[in-house]
């Protein structure tokens, strides 16, 4: 039975010798100068990616101290996304870039793409809260 930790490390080296031939191959089409401005722009699209990201964990974070609800499930999960694939982006290789953009992509997605509950038609604008607010006398299933 093949142990956790060699599994881990067999895919690090799988990852390395993968990035290694996917650099030869970049180098050997593209020259030097290409692969490394490929390598210097996706680190710094990363750092972006990570600055954008903690600016709208900061306002979200500032929003929903006012109402504990407005925090949603789909924010956490895009945002994990990008978190992800801006890490990989700023990993030097081309592979880890590569799977960093779409990761990260596809949190992008989920912000600018509304969720289906989210959507109403133009011009209806959202529908009315149904919570109602009672006194604690009014607590009564009476």
């Amino acid at each position: 039975m093949i142990q956790p930790r060699f599994l881990g490390s067999l895919f690090f080296l799988a990852l390395v010798l993968v990035e290694i031939a996917a650099y030869g191959l970049v180098v050997s089409n593209l020259g030097w100068l290409a692969a490394f401005s490929i390598g210097i722009g996706s680190i710094v699209a990363g750092v972006f990616v990570l600055k954008r990201l903690g600016q709208s964990l900061l306002q979200a974070m500032s929003q929903s101290a006012a109402s504990a609800t407005s925090f949603r499930f789909d924010g956490l999960y895009a945002g994990g996304f990008a978190t992800a694939g801006a890490i990989l982006m700023i990993l030097p290789g081309f592979v880890t870039d590569l799977v960093g953009l779409v990761s990260a992509l596809i949190g992008w997605r989920a912000w600018l793409i509304p969720a289906q509950g989210d959507r109403t038609p133009p011009g209806a604008g959202r529908p009315a809260d149904k919570t109602m607010d009672l006194r604690p006398d009014e607590w009564s299933s009476q």
